[in-house]
C-alpha cells in the first residue's frame, strides 16, 4: 500500500467521523426541542389543572417548577449545542472525495457538502471559494 493510499484512507475517515458527529449533534438538537415542547406542554397541563400560573405564588405546582427549570436546561443545552464550533477545519470543507491522478503524484479535490448542515453548507462554500 502506498503512503499516499494511507493518507487517502485517513483523510475519507477523518470525512465520515465529522459527518457522523454533524448527525448526531443535529439529532441531539432535535431531541431537546421535542423534549422542550412536550415539557411545555405539561406545564401548561398542570397550570390549568390547578389554576395556579404563576410561579412565584405559594400554591404553584412542584411538578411545573421541575419541569420549568428542565425545560430551561434542555434550552440552554440547545443553544450551546448551536453556538458550538462543530465545523470541519478548512482542508476538510474543500473535498472528501480525492482522485489520484496515475500521471502525478498530486491529489485532485472534488468539492463535496452534502454532509454539512443547510447553514454550515453556506459558509463552507463561502470558505472554499
Amino acid at each position: 500500500m502506498k503512503p499516499r493510499d494511507t493518507a487517502l484512507r485517513s483523510k475519507r475517515f477523518e470525512a465520515s467521523e465529522k459527518a457522523r458527529k454533524v448527525a448526531s449533534i443535529e439529532t441531539m438538537i432535535f431531541d431537546f426541542e421535542q423534549m422542550a415542547a412536550d415539557l411545555a406542554r405539561q406545564i401548561a397541563a398542570e397550570e390549568e389543572r390547578t389554576g395556579v400560573k404563576d410561579a412565584a405564588h405559594f400554591a404553584y405546582s412542584t411538578f411545573a417548577k421541575a419541569a420549568a427549570l428542565r425545560r430551561t436546561n434542555l434550552l440552554t443545552s440547545v443553544v450551546d449545542l448551536r453556538l458550538k464550533p462543530f465545523a470541519p477545519p478548512r482542508a476538510l470543507l474543500k473535498s472528501f472525495r480525492f482522485r489520484i491522478h496515475s500521471n502525478s503524484s498530486a491529489v485532485n479535490c472534488e468539492r463535496s457538502t452534502r454532509w454539512l448542515p443547510s447553514a454550515t453548507k453556506r459558509s463552507a462554500m463561502a470558505i472554499s471559494s
